[in-house]
């Protein structure tokens, strides 16, 4: 099983917003997206919730509101492939080549556009390179 556990989150009692510090929700390589788990360890307990959606590399909205204690440096971890399956391996499959076809296109907006093109890597750095044709 893989776990995306990377930096902190903060989460407001009542909130359905949780707000991340040093994550990297939307990198594709990473596996969070809509429906996964994220798991709030807690005094003896874990607490469980579906995430609703990713909007961006440090905010993300859960299902339901959270209703632990309001916070902020909460370590979480967010299982990323459950078990071995054709739904998981599509999912996974389709990120993953969306990535690499932003990746492409990048490229070739470096070897045959004009101006700066900005790439992101794979660890979610964004790097600006100059096209060829200036």
């Amino acid at each position: 099983m893989s776990w995306y556990k990377t930096g902190t989150i903060a989460a407001t009692n009542g909130s359905k917003i949780i707000t991340g510090s040093g994550t990297q929700f939307t990198n594709p390589l990473n596996g969070v997206s809509a429906g996964r788990i994220l798991l709030f360890p807690a005094a003896g307990t874990v607490q469980i919730y579906e995430i609703e959606s990713v909007q961006s590399d440090t905010q993300l909205t859960l299902v339901s509101a959270f209703t632990g204690t309001t916070g902020t440096g909460k370590a979480y971890a967010i299982p990323t492939s459950l078990a071995v399956s054709i739904e998981q391996f599509a999912h996974e499959f389709a990120s993953t080549l969306a990535y690499y076809q932003q990746q492409l296109s990048g490229w070739q907006q470096i070897l045959t556009g004009t101006g700066n093109v900005t790439l992101t890597t794979p660890d979610g750095q964004a790097v600006t390179v100059r096209s060829q044709q200036d």
